[in-house]
């Protein structure tokens, strides 16, 4: 990473949660969908709007996969180690994305604008509130467009927040997340982002560093690493990374159960 100076972008289907992606698509539709048929919306428009929903988005969940690149917004955290760092091992690296030029604050969409295309947010742990909320929206489109909602309205919706929304059982990992959806079809280019490179697993290569500034901002050394500050602080001087880096220790007492024999 710091020879390259990139960060990948990889299909976030094939990530730890088996319900990344089809969580929205799948749970979390299926209790609106419920809540909805309990309002006073015409039946006849809700059959047809839950049986052009259903069919595309099992298609999107297949055909536009979101590729990302997942952080935490804590850097020493014993959750993370364990998945993460090699058990305490390895290092976390601390990054500014608002920094990464062409990258913004925001849910991206498929579109023929790159921009909007490509975002950072914190991801939607999925709740009775992001149901409740998602649900409003989805009634209020139906009474608004009728039988035209599910394309005017909620499927863009769906499409927003879909590569965001989570399992809350991984609420503790305090997650934000850049999310690229990548198309055939656009009529701009970002020169920070690569096109589709093969080698390891498939991903695109994002540049977190340019000639005014980096984006990398703290190194966290895991509570298992017997490196020290100063050699970290040798081997950001080797990738010429500018020496405002904040470098620290773990702060972590984790230490692995003792199995003994009765």
């Amino acid at each position: 990473m710091l020879t390259s100076k990139t960060l990948w972008l990889t299909d976030l289907t094939k990530s730890n949660d088996s319900e990344e992606v089809i969580r929205a698509y799948q749970s979390l539709w299926g209790r609106i969908k419920e809540s909805l048929k309990r309002t006073d919306i015409d039946k006849d428009v809700l059959r047809s709007q839950f049986d052009l929903l259903e069919s595309t988005f099992k298609l999107q969940s297949i055909v536009d996969v979101p590729f990302g690149c997942c952080f935490c917004s804590e850097n020493d955290l014993v959750q993370q180690w364990k998945e993460y760092g090699e058990n305490g091992a390895g290092v976390a690296a601390g990054f500014d994305l608002e920094c990464i030029e062409g990258l913004k604050r925001q849910y991206p969409i498929t579109s023929s604008d790159i921009t909007h295309s490509i975002g950072f947010e914190s991801v939607i742990y999925d709740s009775a509130q992001v149901e409740n909320e998602l649900a409003q929206i989805c009634y209020l489109a139906l009474k608004k467009y009728g039988y035209h909602a599910w394309y005017q309205a909620i499927l863009p919706t769906f499409k927003h927040y879909a590569g965001f929304i989570k399992n809350p059982t991984f609420k503790d990992e305090k997650e934000t997340r850049i999310v690229y959806y990548p198309s055939k079809f656009f009529e701009n280019s970002m020169p920070q982002l690569s096109g589709l490179e093969t080698n390891i697993v498939p991903h695109y290569c994002l540049s977190w560093d340019c000639e005014k500034t980096s984006a990398i901002r703290s190194i966290t050394i895991g509570y298992n690493n017997p490196s020290s500050i100063d050699e970290i602080k040798k081997l950001l001087s080797a990738a010429n990374i500018d020496d405002n880096v904040i470098i620290c220790h773990s702060q972590c007492s984790y230490r692995d159960r003792q199995h003994t024999e009765g």
